[in-house]
């Protein structure tokens, strides 16, 4: 199993600590900070001593860094039977991916999907040898996705003349819609999370003919107490075991 995006207290660890507790054969951590990484690493390692636990650096950001890590990562197993494609980034300032993609849509959705691609061989090889729909690539979304579609024609929000099936709702405030100095971060977020679905929706369709199924989620609010990280990661555990 692959979660990317973890570090300390993090929805990513919180995640990665509850799958830990039911003893998978190998937890693959992989996220950008390697010191933040091994900490957290560390911590499911003394909470579970009985686990594997391998870290991989990525910075999804950067396509170099996802074809480096997706090849470390093939290398080192023979199948992967769970992706959860965690990891998202959320600015307010306008900021770019090494390949000057805008940074929330290049992180949060281009990233995943290229690093998903790269290891699809891994996951199509486990799900030979497993039940249909026990192969599972979970992309992590959010409620936020209801602010904006997809700008199919402007996805780096670069432009304002854009077709009115890619404007935002209604209900969305207008200085939402400016953001900070012409750039709308938040849209540029909710673009991304939307982007997250249709990829689920998509990866089903093309997937489930071979035992692979896709889900995406809201990340979870707080409740009874329950901090979103610690709620989300029961979910995770309701939906996965």
């Amino acid at each position: 199993m692959l979660i990317t995006g973890v570090s300390l207290e993090s929805l990513g660890l919180s995640t990665a600590l509850a799958i830990a507790s039911q003893d998978p054969e190998l937890l693959i951590l992989a996220s950008r900070t390697e010191d933040k990484l091994n900490v957290a690493a560390e911590k499911i390692r003394k909470a579970f001593p009985s686990v594997s636990v391998h870290t991989v650096i990525l910075d999804l950001a950067s396509q170099k860094s996802i074809i480096a890590a997706a090849s470390e990562i093939s290398d080192s197993i023979k199948k992967l039977d769970i992706l959860i494609n965690n990891a998202a980034s959320m600015t307010p300032k306008r900021a770019w991916t090494q390949e000057h993609i805008e940074l929330q849509f290049g992180t949060n959705h281009i990233g995943h999907f290229l690093l998903t691609n790269l290891l699809l061989p891994k996951m199509i090889e486990a799900a030979k040898t497993s039940a249909p729909g026990l192969t599972r690539i979970v992309n992590v979304s959010s409620l936020g996705a209801r602010m904006s579609p997809v700008r199919f024609s402007d996805w780096n929000l670069e432009r304002q003349d854009i077709p009115d099936d890619e404007k935002p709702p209604s209900d969305v405030s207008q200085s939402t819609i400016d953001g900070v100095d012409g750039y709308p971060g938040f849209l540029a977020y909710a673009q991304s999370k939307t982007a997250n679905i249709l990829f689920s929706v998509e990866l089903t369709k093309r997937l489930q003919s071979k035992g692979i199924i896709s889900f995406s989620l809201h990340p979870g609010s707080e409740f009874l107490g329950l901090p979103h990280a610690r709620l989300e990661a029961h979910f995770l555990h309701q939906k996965l075991f």
